[in-house]
């Protein structure tokens, strides 16, 4: 395509080799560009002709820089779109990832040093053990899913980006506890994803009552329910036995009781079972309300 410029394309591309600097005739017009414009020139097909080549050469870096010029010392790939590729160990170094789509591509090990996300979509993307040393990250669209495992936190400038910063963190701790205390962690991670999912908590609550249920409703001589005021035993429901075992999961007594040694044991296992998922229940809820 024939630069319009002395440095800039039609469709707003920069100039192999150049690098355009506050003070140069194109300065003003790149850097006000608006959303709209930075992503659509990848549609154009000079932005489509450089994509294909990038992609055939393997995201190689020499490539790149025969294909797109610099802004500021960094490669202008502001709202280019890499939904989904797979650029782990990819060279992407001082590269302008300004209004760019990043989302559910894999960057394991990709080397992102000195490179700027502000306001780029990382929802899903996995930078697990990327190098990042001063890597901004500024107002980027992150999920769940977005992992930086592994990554050195405090070489990332995270302004404006606290709750990233904090998502992150949490991903280094649980790299930590996965590490030292791999039992924990996996009964924390089966659980409740963490602290971070009510849904697969109170699934498994549920699991672990019906389960009891089953067990004193079945197993004949485990539990019986007491008549009042003849203080006689009388066989338990199915409703009897879900009615001990919620209670004993919550710690509440009830007029269902074990009447053999394998009832108190089972009993004493749910009511402990119960405790622990309710103390967690009570760490979940500090972690939702004050943070990590």
């Amino acid at each position: 395509m024939q630069p319009v410029t002395p440095s800039v394309t039609q469709n707003f591309f920069v100039i192999p080799g150049v690098n355009v600097h506050q003070g140069d005739p194109d300065y003003s017009l790149l850097v006000n560009l608006s959303e709209k414009q930075l992503k659509q020139r990848w549609d154009t097909p000079e932005g489509q002709n450089i994509l294909a080549r990038w992609k055939s050469s393997g995201f190689s870096r020499d490539a790149l820089d025969s294909l797109v010029g610099k802004i500021y010392d960094r490669t202008d790939l502001r709202g280019v779109s890499l939904i989904g590729e797979k650029l782990n160990g990819v060279d992407l170094s001082k590269i302008d990832f300004y209004k760019a789509s990043l989302k559910d591509s894999d960057l394991t090990n990709a080397n992102l040093r000195n490179s700027y996300l502000s306001e780029a979509n990382i929802e899903g993307a996995n930078f697990s053990f990327a190098k990042a040393d001063g890597l901004y990250l500024d107002n980027a669209d992150f999920n769940s899913k977005t992992s930086f495992k592994g990554v050195n936190i405090s070489d990332i400038n995270f302004t404006f980006a606290t709750l990233l910063q904090e998502s992150i963190a949490a991903q280094s701790r649980i790299i930590d506890l996965e590490r030292k205390r791999p039992l924990l962690a996996s009964f924390l991670r089966i659980s409740c994803d963490y602290g971070r999912s009510f849904t697969q908590f109170f699934f498994w609550c549920f699991v672990v009552i019906a389960v009891f249920t089953l067990l004193y409703a079945f197993i004949p001589g485990l539990v019986a329910k007491l008549e009042m005021p003849a203080n006689m035993f009388i066989k338990a429901s199915l409703f009897d036995s879900f009615y001990l075992s919620t209670m004993t999961f919550i710690t509440i007594g009830t007029d269902v009781v074990p009447i053999s040694m394998l009832g108190k044991v089972l009993m004493m296992l749910e009511g402990g079972i119960g405790y622990l998922m309710t103390g967690l229940l009570v760490a979940i809820l500090v972690k939702r309300t004050v943070g990590e």
